[in-house]
């Protein structure tokens, strides 16, 4: 999207011809924060603006005609979609939503809800405590959400300033971050890991957790497996960065210059990526934003 005189609009790139069009009628909004999604048949804006704001959810036709309102959100709230993604199981919409505290020294309440847009009902499926937790997806018909926990004997108090948290440094060695699965008909919740720490530690991807460990081994572990399967034994120089379909993206330095590799999954081979940008006066690797396609 855009910001400015023709106030927040949504762009569509096409890879495949190298064009960019605009996409619907811009919206008049105050700020730019405008969430955009996309399923097989509509696109969903989603804007939360700042606490004195009303949430603003709309869906419309993929070329943008035919915006209308879902739902008509109540003051103080807002929906938290910037980190939390939206889901949608073809008639309901699945959200992280938050109700806005009152106080700053009480943390915002935050719960992961459904939303029916026929019938207007929206429904509490679960809730996070204060310390959070987002929607990270979906898989074999569940939402994947992540939730992060205090243990219950963490000898120092949590303090709570501008509605949230302020001491997660102290409380770290006690916090827990796990991915679950929950089922959004039964309520029931899988545990399908869980690390230290208020972040989950490797890349989630469609099916499987990634990470690269202390030997440079890059691992996989399936979602619902216990245990993590050795992909390759990488250089000591690069690091993993992003997880494709079909290629896992590393970076490392050669001859002081950042560079972008290329490992194949299908067949194991690695490649090094000869494209670079100027940024910053600087010559640096190609940043890579999204994965257009196979291939």
């Amino acid at each position: 999207y855009r910001y400015g005189d023709g106030g927040v609009g949504a762009r569509y790139l096409d890879f495949s011809k190298a064009t960019e069009e605009m996409v619907g009628e811009p919206l008049e909004l105050e700020t730019a924060n405008l969430q955009l999604f996309a399923d097989e048949e509509s696109l969903y804006w989603a804007w939360s603006g700042t606490i004195r704001d009303t949430p603003i959810l709309l869906r419309s036709d993929l070329d943008g005609k035919n915006r209308e309102s879902l739902y008509e959100f109540p003051q103080g709230t807002a929906i938290a979609l910037w980190d939390g993604g939206l889901a949608s199981d073809g008639t309901a919409l699945y959200f992280r939503y938050c109700r806005i505290s009152d106080e700053p020294t009480v943390p915002d309440d935050y719960a992961l809800v459904r939303l029916d847009p026929e019938s207007q009902e929206l429904e509490t499926l679960t809730e996070w405590g204060d310390f959070g937790g987002d929607l990270q997806g979906v898989w074999q018909d569940k939402l994947l959400i992540t939730r992060t926990t205090l243990a219950e004997d963490c000898p120092i108090e949590p303090v709570y300033d501008h509605y949230h948290v302020s001491n997660w440094e102290e409380l770290s060695p006690w916090l827990t971050t796990s991915l679950c699965a929950l089922d959004p008909v039964t309520g029931e919740e899988e545990v399908l890991y869980s690390c230290q720490g208020n972040w989950l530690d490797r890349r989630l991807t469609t099916d499987a957790l990634w990470t690269m460990d202390e030997e440079h081994r890059l691992l996989c572990r399936p979602l619902g497996a216990a245990e993590d399967t050795v992909v390759t034994q990488l250089p000591e120089t690069l690091y993993l960065q992003i997880v494709y379909t079909e290629d896992v993206l590393l970076y490392g330095e050669e001859a002081g210059k950042q560079w972008i590799y290329v490992y194949h999954l299908d067949d194991g081979t690695m490649a090094r990526s000869p494209l670079r940008r100027w940024f910053g006066q600087e010559d640096q690797a190609i940043h890579v934003v999204a994965e257009a396609g196979p291939g």
